[in-house]
C-alpha cells in the first residue's frame, strides 16, 4: 500500500500521507498561516460546533434536493464524528490564521469529505465522488458557518461562569444574613470613618455579582442567534431560498422563535444576517472583571486597622449614638459624622 497521496491544487500536486484525511487547502493555510505555536484543533468545542453545523447542512441539502442521499448519509456520519471531538488531529491550520476562517473551514470540509469517501468504500483524494467545497461546503459560507460556529461554542462555554456568579451571588447573600449583627468600621480614604456592619457590605456585594450574572446570561443568550443562511455578507446570495429554514429544522431549532430541539438547547434565526456575520461585542466581561476585582481588595482591607474593636449602642437625648473602643481608645460619633 502506497504510504502517500497525490492532491492537487490550482498551483501545483501536492504529498499527502495515504492515511491523512486533510487535503491541498489544509497544506496551503499550514504554509501561508504558521504564525503562533497553537493550532485550531487546540480549541475543540468550535470544532464540534462546526461538525453539528454541517450534519445540519447536509440534512437541509438533502431535502432541498441538493445532494444524493448516499453522499448526505456519509456527510452526515463523519460529521457526527468531528462533533464527538475525533479527527482532530486533522485539522492542522494555525489558530491565529490571517482571515475569516476559511482555511479553518476548508480544512474541517477536507475531513468530512475524505472521512465521506471512507465510508463509502473509496479512496481519500476521490473528489469526483465527494467534493469537500461542492458536496460539503453546499450552500454554506465560511462567514456564516464559521461565526455561528464560535458563537455557539462560546453559548456552551459561559453556562459555567453563569452558573458559578450565581451561586457566588447566593453565598454573598447568605453570609450578609449570617452576618446581620456583626459591626465594623467603615473607610474612607483608607482611613477609618464611620461604623456600618457586614450584613451592609455583603448585601452590596451580591447585587454587584448579580449584575454581570445577568448580563452574561444575556450575551449568552444572545450567542443563540445564527447567521445561517446568510450565506458570504448576509444577503443568502449563494444559499437555496428554503435553505435557512432547512437548516434550522434539521437543527431541532425554530425558525420564527425559540424553541427548544432534540438537542436541548435552543437558538433563534437572525431576522437579518448584515449585523449578525459581524463579531458580536461582549462588553459584560468587563462589567464582571470589575465587580469582581472591586469586592477582592475590599474585603482584604476590612481585615486591617484595630486590632480590637467592638460597639455600645445607646441613645442620649433622643439621638443613637455609637461608642467604639479602638486599641483601648474610647471615641465617640454621632451617626452620619466621621470619627477622630
Amino acid at each position: 500500500m502506497p504510504q502517500t497521496r497525490k492532491d492537487t491544487d490550482s498551483l501545483r500536486t501536492l504529498e499527502i500521507p495515504a492515511d491523512g484525511l486533510y487535503g491541498a487547502f489544509a497544506i496551503r493555510g499550514q504554509e501561508n498561516f504558521d504564525i503562533s505555536f497553537r493550532k485550531r484543533r487546540d480549541t475543540p468545542e468550535p470544532l464540534n460546533a462546526l461538525g453539528h453545523i454541517k450534519q445540519a447542512a447536509a440534512a437541509a441539502n438533502r431535502d432541498l434536493g441538493a445532494l444524493d442521499a448516499d453522499i448526505v448519509d456519509a456527510n452526515t456520519r463523519a460529521s457526527i464524528e468531528i462533533r464527538n471531538g475525533r479527527h482532530a488531529e486533522q485539522v492542522m491550520v494555525d489558530l491565529l490564521e490571517g482571515s475569516v476562517g476559511i482555511w479553518i473551514n476548508m480544512n474541517v470540509n477536507e475531513v468530512i469529505a475524505n472521512r465521506a469517501l471512507n465510508i463509502l468504500g473509496q479512496n481519500p483524494g476521490t473528489n469526483s465522488r465527494v467534493h469537500p467545497n461542492v458536496h460539503v461546503n453546499a450552500r454554506q459560507s465560511t462567514n456564516e458557518v464559521l461565526l455561528a460556529a464560535v458563537k455557539l461554542a462560546v453559548h456552551d462555554n459561559a453556562e459555567a461562569p453563569v452558573d458559578a456568579l450565581g451561586q457566588l451571588a447566593a453565598r454573598l447573600e447568605e453570609r450578609a444574613k449570617a452576618f446581620e449583627d456583626v459591626l465594623r468600621v467603615g473607610r474612607t480614604c483608607m482611613l477609618p470613618a464611620q461604623p456600618t456592619c457586614h450584613r451592609q457590605a455583603f448585601g452590596g456585594y451580591a447585587p454587584s455579582i448579580r449584575r454581570p450574572e445577568q448580563k452574561l446570561s444575556e450575551a449568552r443568550d444572545g450567542m443563540r442567534v445564527l447567521p445561517l443562511g446568510g450565506a458570504a455578507i448576509g444577503t443568502g446570495l449563494g444559499s437555496a431560498p428554503d435553505c435557512r429554514a432547512a437548516v434550522y429544522r434539521k437543527r431541532g431549532r425554530s425558525v420564527a422563535g425559540i424553541t427548544t430541539g432534540p438537542t436541548g438547547d435552543q437558538s433563534r434565526r437572525a431576522g437579518n444576517c448584515f449585523p449578525s456575520v459581524s463579531t458580536p461585542s461582549s462588553p459584560w466581561r468587563s462589567r464582571r472583571a470589575s465587580s469582581s476585582t472591586n469586592a477582592s481588595p475590599e474585603s482584604k482591607w476590612k481585615r486591617s486597622g484595630p486590632s480590637k474593636i467592638c460597639c455600645n449602642r445607646q441613645a442620649i437625648n433622643g439621638t443613637r449614638v455609637e461608642t467604639w473602643i479602638r486599641r483601648g481608645v474610647r471615641t465617640r460619633a454621632g451617626i452620619g459624622e466621621r470619627t477622630p
